[in-house]
């Protein structure tokens, strides 16, 4: 099985679909960043409980930053997929 045909698209170039997982990824890392802080406040007595409407608010926010990072970077991840650097 070759494995580093998972993560390349045909020809080496990247797609949409592509960017939209990395987006995803971004978004995953981030929304472990706020469990991690949610149990550092908790730790801390900070907070009464783990899971309330603090980590709720904490992961649209997170939500609305990684949606936001993705439509204004969209153009920019397409543009250089379009850059040849060879002509």
């Amino acid at each position: 099985m070759n494995v580093t045909g998972l993560f390349k698209a045909q020809g080496g170039r990247r797609y949409l679909k592509d960017y939209i997982r990395l987006i995803i990824g971004f978004l995953g890392c981030l929304m472990v960043i706020a469990i991690y802080q949610q149990l550092r406040l908790y730790g801390q007595g900070v907070l009464d409980s783990m899971f309330n409407q603090n980590l709720f608010n904490l992961w649209m926010h997170h939500l609305g930053f990684a949606s936001l990072t993705a439509l204004i970077l969209a153009p920019v991840f397409g543009g250089l997929e379009q850059w040849n650097p060879n002509p």
